[in-house]
């Protein structure tokens, strides 16, 4: 069967090559780059519905063939071409932006197969083109049916790494709709709350007609066209959790653009803090993620900052999470433990840490260790819970920030809070130490 397989491949790839009895004639590219391409109508409209469509219309005919023109590039479309014809093609030797030039054109032409073969060459192995575009790659992607994959990874960049959309040149031109789609999300993480407050700001400013950012400059009409401009966006901002001072000096003197009782609601939470608002608050941000800049040398962050696993390193090193636990509130989080190492400490650190050592013997580090004793520089309690050590073990952080305090889940079992650990300092981090082969994953609390 494969042999006959190959057979029939083979003439084809013969028929592309002979071009024998084509009965259509194609004009692709732009002045002055146009190239003749002759084909056959049979194979076209085999091989996609765009030309399926086409040939049901009314087309002009020269000689005997069908008259097609494209304004794709000769070069693309000859590679192109010969994938319709010969079921095969060689990405290895294009450039990225010729590969992505390709997928548009497969797109255009409603070659589903190629668009995905292409597109899953192009997140796995241009990765980082695709960054340093990512607005533009975005942008492409949206509402685009087939470019699902391209779609997700840029969005989940841009949710892991905010810079991407906040640092760029491109962002002041940035698609709104867009934007509406990745304030919304819970995993779109920023240290805090008004650094999204403020580049939103500089967005809105930026549009045609540009207004200066400086509010004590804007006439009354640029009062009305920013609060058009901002709308659709200020349900979105977690006006809650941005600080009480930045909000006073920040988000405040914009007052006449904002809804009354958000003002009114958010002075009454941060100055009444255990009264009850019958409002819906959303939850802070999520930036449970794994950081790339605060990482042990030896270890490797993968899948958009949720896995960290060792590759190499035989003795323990340690990550923290994007994640600050400051303020007030409790702090919830689990790390499943996808592959277990030799030993594994999870927990939470403080800042001036080491990550290019183990957590627990570090005066900035409070963890609880596999072997089911809780560890911090100036204490160790044994027995805290059983050992843990198989795969896929699942353990809960439960921080108390109110309190202080920190308890551990693990497997579903709650144990109670460390009694050692009641004055936590007022800022922290989730951390784990691990060396090989573990793989560790972060994510919000899943409760059952």
């Amino acid at each position: 069967m494969l042999i006959i397989h190959k057979e029939i491949i083979k003439n084809y790839e013969n028929l592309y090559k002979t071009k024998e009895g084509y009965d259509v004639i194609i004009y692709a590219g732009e002045e002055p780059n146009i190239k003749e391409f002759h084909a056959h109508s049979l194979i076209l409209k085999t091989q996609t519905n765009f030309f399926k469509k086409g040939f049901m219309e009314v087309i002009e005919k020269k000689n005997g063939c069908f008259i097609l023109n494209s304004r794709i590039s000769p070069y693309l479309f000859e590679i192109i071409l010969s994938y319709m014809y010969c079921a095969n093609i060689d990405l290895s030797k294009l450039q990225s932006r010729e590969i992505l030039n390709i997928l548009l054109s497969s797109e255009e032409l409603e070659l589903q197969s190629l668009v995905k073969y292409v597109q899953e060459i192009l997140v796995k192995e241009h990765r980082d083109f695709i960054i340093e575009n990512i607005l533009e790659m975005i942008e492409l992607s949206y509402q685009k049916e087939f470019f699902e994959e391209l779609w997700n990874f840029c969005l989940q960049q841009i949710c892991y790494e905010s810079d991407c959309l906040f640092k760029s040149t491109k962002f002041l031109t940035f698609n709104p709709s867009i934007l509406e789609i990745i304030l919304k999300r819970d995993d779109f993480y920023v240290s805090s709350e008004i650094f999204i407050w403020e580049n939103l700001l500089r967005w809105a400013c930026g549009q045609n007609p540009v207004i200066r950012q400086d509010i004590n400059k804007w006439k009354k009409n640029e009062f009305t066209v920013m609060e058009r401009r901002l709308s659709r966006f200020i349900q979105l901002i977690r006006f809650y959790h941005i600080p009480s001072e930045d909000f006073l000096l920040k988000v405040y003197p914009f007052k006449e653009i904002l809804p009354n009782n958000l003002i009114d609601n958010v002075f009454t939470y941060h100055m009444v803090p255990n009264s009850k608002l019958d409002i819906d608050i959303q939850p802070q941000r999520s930036g449970y993620v794994w950081n790339q800049s605060t990482c042990g040398s030896k270890l490797v962050i993968e899948d958009n900052g949720k896995v960290v696993c060792s590759h190499l390193a035989y003795s323990l090193q340690s990550v923290r999470a994007k994640m600050i636990l400051e303020n007030k509130g409790i702090f919830e989080w689990d790390v499943v433990i996808e592959k277990y190492c030799s030993y594994t400490w999870v927990g939470i650190c403080a800042e001036n840490f080491n990550y290019e050592t183990s957590a627990g013997r570090q005066t900035t580090g409070w963890v609880l260790g596999s072997d089911g004793s809780c560890y911090s520089s100036s204490s160790k309690i044994y027995n805290y819970c059983p050992t843990f050590h198989n795969d896929n073990v699942k353990v809960t952080v439960h921080l108390d920030m109110d309190k202080r305090t920190c308890a551990f889940t693990v497997n579903g079992i709650k144990y109670p809070e460390v009694s050692q650990w009641n004055n936590l300092p007022s800022k922290l981090y989730p951390v784990v130490s691990l060396n090989f082969p573990g793989r560790f994953r972060i994510q919000s609390h899943q409760k059952i």
